[in-house]
């Protein structure tokens, strides 16, 4: 398997369990290889928090 960030770039992801764990890790990898992410989880407060990181390294991050 090849990694071809061409294939993610631009796409819209919806991940949902993004608060932490695997969902925060897949997070900052997708954001990293240009894909823009609607992300939910039930903890509002880690969420924010990820938003802000992902949106301050110039990710596109919608929190849902």
């Amino acid at each position: 398997m090849t990694h071809d960030d061409h294939q993610i770039s631009g796409k819209v992801i919806l991940l949902t369990g993004a608060s932490s764990g695997i969902g925060e890790h897949l997070a900052g990898v997708l954001a990293a290889r240009g894909a823009r992410l609607a992300v939910a989880a039930r903890r509002v407060a880690l969420l924010e928090q990820l938003v802000g990181r992902l949106s301050a390294a110039g990710a596109t991050v919608l929190p849902v």
